[in-house]
């Protein structure tokens, strides 16, 4: 399976938007975030192929403070049996998922949440 490189749909915690993901070569990530209207943030991460986790940190600046929200998820294809006896699994996967949860700093509201990302392939 490949890096979980391109074009994602994201919804985190019920902001939805674009994650763009780039690989820099051995595991190592880069990209962007815009699910806050007017801004694009930067991330930066690593995927393990062993485990099909991707770790980031999304780096957000605003008004000259920055925060870091740092996320893990893990990828998973409709290809496969998610969730077993539930039916089998679409012949022709149509997308890749990945989801997981970010943690930010402990002042920020949420400190903590649930995301998902959506790549049609």
């Amino acid at each position: 399976m490949a890096d979980p490189v391109g074009v994602w749909n994201i919804n985190v915690i019920g902001y939805k938007g674009t994650l763009n993901i780039t690989s820099n070569g051995a595991g190592s990530l880069s990209g962007t975030v815009d699910i806050d209207i007017g801004f694009t943030d930067r991330l930066q991460g690593t995927w393990n192929e062993a485990t099909k986790e991707i770790r980031f940190d999304r780096i957000i600046s605003r008004g000259g403070s920055i925060i870091v929200q740092k996320y893990t998820g893990y990828l998973y294809l409709t290809k496969e049996p998610i969730f077993a006896g539930q039916g089998p699994p679409e012949p022709n996967p149509s997308f890749r998922l990945l989801t997981g949860f970010f943690e930010s700093d402990p002042a920020s509201n949420p400190p903590r949440g649930g995301w998902v990302a959506r790549q049609r392939i």
